[in-house]
């Protein structure tokens, strides 16, 4: 197993989180096929095998692909991807607090929030960012 999240190899210095207690829960994720998808049972923490496709530059040249108070919103909390991803997850995020990284447009916030005990996003898009934020996010 090859984890490059710098996310998790700091949490792993600060002895947060284990490599010894990793296990796979997905080998790829919707957008590629080359990243993985892991749980750390002794944190609780999903994370995913690499961050090295996270750069801020994608982020600032990046349209939205999310327009806030459109149908489409709702068509993504309604996907079918979201709604596995609801059933998936819906136990080990009920009553917790739930950060989630990388949240676009809020649309799995809206789905995980009323059953988490906090639900906080983070989203490097500054339209999409000041959407949520005025959502209360």
């Amino acid at each position: 197993m090859k984890i490059e999240n710098n996310i998790f190899l700091t949490l792993e210095e600060l002895g947060l989180v284990s490599i010894d207690s990793v296990e796979l829960v997905q080998s790829f994720v919707r957008d590629s096929n080359n990243i993985s998808v892991y749980k750390c049972n002794k944190s609780g923490l999903f994370f995913l095998s690499s961050s090295n496709h996270l750069k801020k530059d994608h982020y600032r040249k990046k349209q939205p692909t999310h327009i806030f108070g459109t149908k489409k919103r709702e068509m993504i909390k309604s996907s079918k991807d979201s709604q596995r991803r609801f059933s998936d997850f819906s136990d080990v995020i009920r009553n917790r607090r739930w950060l989630d990284i990388g949240c676009g447009s809020g649309a799995m916030l809206d789905l995980f929030g009323p059953i988490s005990q906090k639900c906080i996003g983070i989203e490097p898009q500054e339209n999409a960012r000041n959407s949520l934020t005025k959502l209360g996010y």
